[in-house]
C-alpha cells in the first residue's frame, strides 16, 4: 500500500501519514501494528535529525505516525523505524499501512480530527485522543513549528465542522454504541450486572451510557483504585479489585473490557468451572484486545469485539450525507488555508535574500559616497542611511508582492521562486 513520496525542495519538510486504522485493517492486523513507544523514542530509534517531527496517534482503532521531516524519502524511514520498534521485517510493515505525504496527509489529519474518518461519523471522542497524542509530542519536544501549526489547524477544522453542521450534535461514541449492542442482546439492561475493566476514557463513556441505560448494578476494576472510586462516584458503581474479576464472572451478565494492558485479562479457561444457566455478554473495546477471542465458543457466552461493534455500525448510521459532505468541505476550506501557510513560510528565506541583497548595495553606494564626501555631520549621514532604507522597501515591494500572489497558485509558486532568485542573482553571492 505505499505510494512514493511527493518530492520537496531541498530543506522543505515533507509532512508524511503512515498508518492503519479500521478503514483497511481489521483489529487483529491493527492488534499486530501496535506500537507503545513515544515519539521522542521513535525519532532516537529511526536516527532522525533533531528538526524532525512526529506525533504518534494510537487509538483502539487506528495507529499512525504523523511526521514533518527534511528525510529523503520519509515514508520508507517512518516504515523501517515501525518494523524496528516492533521486530518485524519492513517489507511486512510496508504491506499493511496506507502511506499519505503532503496535501493528502494535511486532509488525513484534519478529516481524523474532525471524526470524519471514524467507524462512527462525527463522534467526539476521537478529537480528545488527537488533543492527547499532539500534548505528548509536545512534552517530550517532538512537535515544533511545522506539526504544532497542522495539529492547532486541525483542532479549529474540527471546531468548525461540529459548529458549523449537525455531524456533533448528537453525543455519539463507539462505547455508546457498543453498550446499545448489549442492551439489544441482552433485551434490556435494568436487571443487568454488569463489569467494567478499565477506568480510562473509554471506560468511563462506557460506564456513563450503562448508568443512563438504567443498568441494575456496575462493577469496576482497574489498576488505580483512586481512577476506578472516582469513576464509580459518577455512575453509582462499585469498585473491586482487578484479583476479584474471575470469582465475579458467574454473577455477571455484561463484561466490558477498556483495558490498557496487553495480553487476555479474561480467558474461557475462567469461565470454565460454572455451569451458567443465562447469557453472558462480553464487550472487547481494547486494542490490543484484552477478552480472549477463544470465550466465543463457550455456550451462553456472547463477544463483541471492534470489528463486530463497526459492523453494528455500519447498518445503523445515524448522520446524513449532506451534513457528512458539508463537513468535508470545512476541511478542504482548512486545508487550503494550512498550505497557502506553509507556501508563504518557503518565501520567506528568499524575501530575506532580496532585502539582504538591496541593502548590501545601498551600503557599498553609501560607503562609496561618504569616501566622496568627507566631512559630513552625523545628522545628515543618519538622513542618508533612512532615505536608502526607504528606496529598499520601495524597490522589494514589487517582486515581493509578485511572489506573494504566485504563492497563491498551486504549482506556479516554485518555478516563480526560482526565476526570481535567477534575475536577482540571490544564489551567486560570495
Amino acid at each position: 500500500m505505499v505510494k512514493s513520496a511527493v518530492q520537496q525542495p531541498v530543506g522543505k519538510p515533507t509532512i508524511c501519514v503512515v498508518g492503519v486504522s479500521h478503514a483497511n485493517a481489521g483489529v487483529e492486523r491493527r492488534e499486530a501494528l501496535t506500537l507503545t513507544g513515544g515519539p521522542s523514542a521513535l525519532l532516537e530509534l529511526g536516527d532522525f535529525s533533531s528538526k524532525d517531527e512526529l506525533v504518534v496517534i494510537s487509538t483502539c482503532n487506528r495507529m499512525e505516525l504523523v511526521a514533518a521531516s527534511t528525510a529523503p524519502d520519509l515514508p520508507s524511514k517512518l516504515i523501517r523505524v515501525w518494523a524496528k520498534a516492533l521486530g518485524l521485517p519492513s517489507e511486512l510493515v510496508g504491506e499493511q499501512v496506507v502511506v499519505r505525504t503532503e496535501e493528502q496527509a494535511v486532509r488525513h489529519v484534519f478529516r481524523v480530527a474532525s471524526g470524519l474518518d471514524s467507524v462512527l461519523l462525527g463522534e467526539s471522542q476521537i478529537l480528545g485522543q488527537v488533543k492527547q497524542a499532539y500534548a505528548r509530542a509536545v512534552r517530550e519536544g517532538a512537535s515544533r513549528a511545522m506539526l504544532n501549526k497542522l495539529f492547532h489547524r486541525a483542532f479549529f477544522t474540527a471546531k468548525q465542522v461540529r459548529s458549523r453542521t449537525r455531524l456533533g450534535r448528537t453525543p455519539l461514541s463507539l462505547a455508546g454504541v457498543a453498550v446499545e449492542l448489549a442492551r439489544e442482546r441482552l433485551g434490556g439492561l435494568e436487571q443487568a450486572a454488569a463489569l467494567l475493566i478499565g477506568a480510562g476514557e473509554t471506560a468511563g463513556l462506557a460506564a456513563k451510557q450503562l448508568h443512563k441505560k438504567g443498568c441494575a448494578e456496575i462493577l469496576i476494576a482497574n489498576r488505580s483504585a483512586e481512577r476506578a472510586a472516582a469513576l464509580a462516584a459518577l455512575v453509582g458503581g462499585k469498585v473491586i479489585a482487578v484479583t476479584e474479576i474471575e470469582s465475579r464472572l458467574p454473577r455477571i451478565d455484561l463484561l466490558i473490557s477498556a483495558w490498557g494492558g496487553e495480553g487476555f485479562i479474561v480467558g474461557p479457561e475462567m469461565l470454565l468451572p460454572t455451569n451458567r444457566s443465562r447469557p453472558l455478554c462480553c464487550l472487547d473495546l481494547s486494542l490490543p484486545r484484552t477478552l480472549d477471542p477463544a470465550l466465543k465458543e463457550l455456550p451462553l457466552v456472547t463477544l463483541f469485539d471492534l470489528d463486530d461493534i463497526q459492523a453494528k455500525i455500519e447498518l445503523n448510521r445515524k448522520v446524513g450525507e449532506a451534513e457528512v459532505q458539508a463537513g468535508l468541505a470545512i476541511v478542504e476550506e482548512q486545508v487550503g488555508r494550512y498550505l497557502a501557510w506553509r507556501e508563504a513560510l518557503a518565501l520567506e528565506p528568499t524575501i530575506a535574500d532580496l532585502y539582504r541583497h538591496a541593502r548590501a548595495i545601498a551600503d557599498a553606494e553609501l560607503a562609496r559616497t561618504l569616501r566622496a564626501l568627507p566631512g559630513l555631520d552625523d545628522a545628515t549621514v543618519a538622513a542618508m542611511r533612512k532615505m536608502l532604507e526607504a528606496v529598499v522597501k520601495k524597490i522589494n515591494h514589487a517582486p515581493v508582492d509578485y511572489l506573494k500572489r504566485a504563492q497563491q497558485h498551486h504549482g506556479d509558486a516554485a518555478r516563480q521562486l526560482s526565476l526570481l532568485r535567477a534575475l536577482f542573482n540571490l544564489d551567486q553571492e560570495e
